[in-house]
């Protein structure tokens, strides 16, 4: 159960990031469109920790680089957030 967990997340990371790209290059739906950004986001996000993680590596060890790249992203985020409207009043 080792080096199959991250091979099939990465494998299935592959086929969502596909999908992902049919949802965004349709122009038929905005919603479609709009889950398809989500899902694009999540699977770089998700594909960032499992691309640097080694096969070899138990499966019980997986949570703890998730969590770090999840608070990390979070982090930047709420930062942006808060920052965007100074740097707006400095530049304008």
């Amino acid at each position: 159960m080792t080096s199959t967990v991250v091979a099939r997340v990465k494998a299935i990371l592959a086929v969502l990031l596909i999908i992902a790209l049919v949802m965004i290059g349709q122009k038929l739906n905005i919603t479609v469109y709009t889950f398809g950004v989500l899902l694009i986001f999540s699977v770089v996000v998700v594909g960032f920790t499992f691309n640097n993680i080694s096969e070899s590596r138990p499966a019980r060890f997986l949570v703890v680089p998730l969590v770090v790249t999840w608070v990390i992203v979070g982090a930047i985020f709420v930062l942006s957030y808060f920052l965007a409207p100074l740097l707006a009043q400095i530049g304008g």
